[in-house]
């Protein structure tokens, strides 16, 4: 009997401990490829421990281990998965607009969404335990439902990252549109010039700055101009979606076309993700002794991990797979009710963002003198700015939203449509001073010839429903900087209309002697699953709308 006793406290001790964990469980097995194992020992011990401590006190405080362990598995839910039911209740509110364009007012319905949901948990937490302690039978019916709920959520878990491992084992995309012929008939320069190219998140064309958020970029655009720059003031991307534009972009060809030759059934994200990675002209310019650098982004689908040279920023001292959790906790509660001063601290997620880009923006201005120069750069840099969160003025002063950290863009994106009109002038401002000081060291201190590819991956979305694909002006979600730097190369001979698909097949003609025939310049509506190329459906956006 002593032992079956102490089995039971066994297990009881271990529910509270699983209901914590379903949270990182969840979020390991959705996210396993861009996981490292490293990341999961610390959140997992730190869970582990929390939980335990909670089941102890729960135990002594109600004197019913049963009973103890319940209340200890619904606190772990209210502490660890609090941040979902506030994000969707947040996010439900927005629907019916922000009451003020005021930061202040806008505070305060976060406040009193966060304290009357926080209140009513709280409530319900009470009542039941007051209804459990009158209904001992009942604590094993909870127990059983808890039970139930963890093991779905594990096995479930455990199935996906399994799944995904053997899928990820298969994924091979093929190179691109290009043959082997036009690929073995390239000549390399002497010498090879540096290759950077700089995706800017959201960058909108300069028609597309003025009409929408009364900014004139006519000084910036001027500048580059002045420095050598061929920019295209009509440029359009080719899709409206980073996953998609980079991953063709890099490969030379549309994304819908890299799909059908694809060697897996579907390509989904982490199909797009891996063409990213491998993609084609990386695996060309390898071929003549390029070596890649790349920059932590904060996006998945653009993150080039496995470049032979890889800027990892982060300046929160959370790894990533722990700043993945954060938003589920209670700690969003918190978020509406912090200053500036203590947001900057207790927010490692706004803080990772703002080290990531301040310090790629500064890494990539002294990369010629970093000794990186003993083989040409082939550098790949995906900044996501000015895209939302907006953490900096145009004085490139630090700014913080009184909200928990996202990305939301378009229709998603919490705040006010005034915040958003200021927050992307003053964060295009900011950037396009960066952006020189980079320029300036680059074309004076690099070694080699430089070429300089700087990309808006799409443009401002702030009017768009990216669910059903609806904008109040699509061409403004097209509209993008397309500026390149080309030494020794006749302007004249290139042709300014090139979208970004074109880039690199463009560089490989001017500089390696290539014949690769242009793709049309084309624009494409996706409508589906974002990241299921082969489900959605493409509709070409007309040039003259």
């Amino acid at each position: 009997m002593p032992k079956q006793a102490l089995k039971l406290t066994m297990w009881n001790y271990l529910q509270p401990v699983l209901v914590a964990l379903t949270p990182l469980s969840v979020i390991v097995s959705t996210n396993i490829e861009k996981t490292k194992p490293a990341w999961i020992l610390r959140p997992f011990l730190l869970i582990t421990l929390f939980a335990l401590s909670l089941a102890f006190i729960c135990q002594r405080l109600f004197r019913n281990p049963q009973l103890g362990m319940v209340m200890a598995s619904l606190i772990a839910v209210l502490f660890l998965y609090s941040g979902q039911l506030f994000t969707a209740i947040n996010k439900f509110s927005n629907r019916f607009g922000p009451i003020s364009g005021e930061l202040p007012i806008e505070q305060l319905r976060q406040q009193l969404i966060c304290g009357l949901t926080l209140a009513i948990q709280i409530l319900l937490l009470l009542m039941l335990s007051q209804g459990l302690k009158q209904r001992p039978r009942a604590v094993e019916k909870w127990l059983a439902i808890l039970n139930i709920f963890t093991l779905t959520i594990f096995i479930g878990s455990f199935i996906r990252i399994i799944g995904t491992r053997l899928a990820s084992e298969e994924i091979t995309v093929n190179p691109t549109g290009i043959s082997a012929d036009d690929v073995d008939a390239l000549s390399p320069p002497d010498p090879l010039p540096d290759i950077y190219y700089l995706v800017l998140d959201s960058y909108p064309g300069m028609e597309s700055l003025q009409q929408e958020f009364d900014y004139s970029n006519a000084g910036f655009l001027g500048y580059l101009e002045y420095r050598g720059f061929l920019v295209n003031n009509d440029a359009l991307s080719n899709y409206y979606r980073s996953t998609f534009s980079i991953a063709s972009t890099l490969n030379m060809d549309y994304i819908h076309d890299l799909a059908g030759r694809s060697e897996v059934e579907k390509l989904d994200g982490f199909g797009l993700s891996r063409s990213v990675r491998q993609s084609a002209i990386r695996r060309i310019l390898s071929q003549f002794g390029y070596q890649t650098v790349a920059f932590s982004s904060g996006f998945f689908y653009s993150d080039v991990y496995d470049a032979d040279v890889y800027y990892s920023v982060d300046g929160s001292g959370m790894n990533p797979l722990e700043n993945s959790m954060l938003p589920w906790t209670l700690y969003s509660y918190l978020v509406p009710f912090l200053d500036s001063e203590a947001h900057s601290i207790y927010a490692p997620t706004y803080t990772s963002h703002i080290h990531r880009i301040d310090q790629t923006l500064d890494t990539l201005r002294n990369l010629a003198t970093l000794g990186t120069a003993d083989a040409p750069l082939f550098v790949i840099a995906h900044i996501l700015s000015p895209h939302p969160p907006f953490v900096f003025d145009s004085n490139g002063e630090i700014t913080l939203p009184q909200r928990p950290f996202g990305l939301d863009d378009a229709g998603a994106f919490p705040g006010s449509l005034d915040e958003y009109r200021e927050g992307f002038a003053g964060q295009t401002a900011f950037l396009n001073e960066r952006l020189k000081g980079i320029i300036e060291s680059l074309l004076t201190t690099s070694p080699r010839p430089t070429i300089l590819i700087l990309q808006g991956d799409h443009g401002t979305r702030w009017k768009c429903n990216m669910e059903t694909a609806i904008c109040e002006d699509m061409r403004i979600a097209f509209s993008i900087l397309n500026a390149r730097y080309l030494p020794g190369v006749d302007a004249s001979e290139i042709e300014a209309a090139l979208s970004p698909v074109n880039t690199f097949r463009m560089i490989l003609n001017a500089y390696f002697d290539g014949q690769i025939p242009y793709l049309p310049d084309d624009s494409f509506i996706s409508i589906g699953d974002e990241l299921v190329v082969e489900d959605m459906e493409w509709v070409e956006f007309p040039k003259g709308d």
